[in-house]
């Protein structure tokens, strides 16, 4: 696939997880995809815009990641928060249901697939999550499609190329927006609040 990479994230000797700019990266808002690599063959987990959409969700996520005793535990709350979750606007963020401790990247409406990043008995995992809604009850189905268990030092790694990657292309897109609205660019103080509000958990 002949396309400009932004990061690629090891998730073992053959598999990663990987997003690429679309070619009309700069003139489009749905400007990235991210894929799972496994093997000779990829899905794509969602199509959207890199510094509005999952890249800024992922960014997020790698500084605020929450421990589980079991997976079987964890994949239980899961499937409790899909099954009793309502599609009314929220007067305010639930942080305590699992999806806000979990949730990576992904469009279950249009792929169904998700992604989510927790720590099992300290050990970073992720989780690749096929799920179906029953018609007939309006409960979901829960599949665990891959999971993929994540040692300290690679984890580092994907931390330092999520947050460069995400923290300039933000500064590149906030001035070229700052410039075409004729506003002052913002100051690097200014950045790093902006930078450390989109990291900062129950924000």
């Amino acid at each position: 696939m002949n396309k400009k990479i932004i990061f690629e994230l090891r998730l073992s000797s053959k598999d990663s997880l990987i997003a690429y700019e679309k070619k009309n990266y700069d003139t489009c808002y749905e400007d990235s995809r991210l894929y799972l690599h496994t093997g000779n063959k990829r899905k794509k987990i969602i199509e959207s815009s890199f510094c509005y959409g999952f890249g800024s969700e992922m960014y997020y996520r790698v500084h605020n990641i929450y421990n589980f005793c079991s997976l079987e535990e964890y994949l239980k709350q899961l499937k409790e928060f899909l099954d009793n979750q309502t599609y009314d606007l929220p007067e305010k963020v639930d942080y305590d249901n699992p999806e806000n401790h979990s949730y990576l990247a992904g469009c279950s409406v249009l792929a169904d697939y998700d992604l989510y990043l927790v720590k099992i008995n300290d050990v970073y995992t992720l989780l690749l999550v096929k799920t179906s809604e029953i018609e007939t009850t309006g409960k979901y189905n829960i599949e665990l499609l891959n999971e993929y268990q994540i040692s300290d030092s690679v984890f580092d790694e994907w931390k330092t190329l999520i947050c460069s990657e995400w923290e300039k292309r933000a500064v590149i897109d906030g001035e070229k927006i700052a410039k075409a609205n004729n506003r002052r660019e913002s100051t690097t103080e200014e950045w790093e609040q902006y930078f450390l509000s989109m990291r900062t958990d129950k924000q």
